[in-house]
């Protein structure tokens, strides 16, 4: 579920960024605090399954998108 919250964000971000633009901050914080804790951690320590590693993915997707909304 996770994983397709964070997708679609990135979708909206591409299609409205007009609507993202006001709550950006919040959503980068968000997503980066999250690449920064469990996950990066988990698969550095080879303790990942593949969810895991698909997630981090996905975050680094959606960030690369927020971040055209207003570089």
């Amino acid at each position: 579920m996770c994983n397709n919250a964070c997708w679609a964000i990135g979708e909206i971000a591409n299609r409205a960024p007009q609507q993202v633009r006001p709550i950006l901050k919040e959503i980068i914080d968000t997503l980066c605090e999250l690449l920064n804790t469990d996950i990066l951690n988990k698969i550095e320590k080879k303790q990942e399954d593949e969810i895991l590693t698909h997630f981090a993915k996905t975050i680094s997707i959606t960030l690369g998108r927020l971040g055209k909304v207003d570089p």
